[in-house]
């Protein structure tokens, strides 16, 4: 399964960038602009070919117990709305403005799971609908839920939706 997923997970970035050198090959005499524009799809997409060999790297860690965990008091609101505002350009994401709520915890592996949460409502989501993100507390735990409008051809199964590597 792991590698399946990291076989579908680059063939995508690797497909733009041979469409890119395809098209730089093809349009050598264009102009600065185009062949500018075609230099930077390719580094975008080695630098998305990156963040994938990292999340395997990572993953590879957690499942070995091989990876550092430094704990630190982490506000989790404050974490998500920063994510939000970096992944979120069409305002799409709706987050109430919310108290602050500190836990103990490694705030850089708590960035991955929420990145990889808002990343996937972003692109499972109905195109142009809003994502709610609420967060509240209960005994001790902060609660956090996405919820999102997913078209009924890409429902995944719930019940595997937090198995490593499943995809709907």
């Amino acid at each position: 399964a792991f590698i399946a997923l990291l076989i579908h997970e680059l063939k995508s970035p690797i497909a733009v960038v041979k469409l890119a050198i395809a098209s730089m090959i093809r349009k050598l005499g264009d102009s600065v602009e185009t062949v500018q524009s075609n230099l930077t799809r390719l580094e975008t997409a080695a630098d998305d070919m990156n963040v994938i060999i990292e999340r395997c790297i990572e993953v590879q860690k957690v499942d070995t117990g091989s990876i550092p965990v430094y704990k630190k008091l982490v506000d989790i609101p404050k974490v998500i709305w920063t994510l939000v505002r970096a992944k979120d350009r069409d305002s799409r994401i709706e987050l109430p403005k919310q108290d602050s709520m500190v836990i103990q915890t490694d705030e850089d592996l708590v960035k991955v799971v929420l990145l990889n949460l808002v990343e996937n409502a972003l692109k499972y989501a109905v195109a142009d609908s809003k994502i709610q993100i609420t967060l509240w507390t209960q005994e001790k735990y902060v609660v956090i839920s996405f919820q999102n409008q997913v078209d009924e051809l890409a429902m995944p199964i719930q019940d595997k939706v937090f198995q490593k590597f499943y995809r709907a």
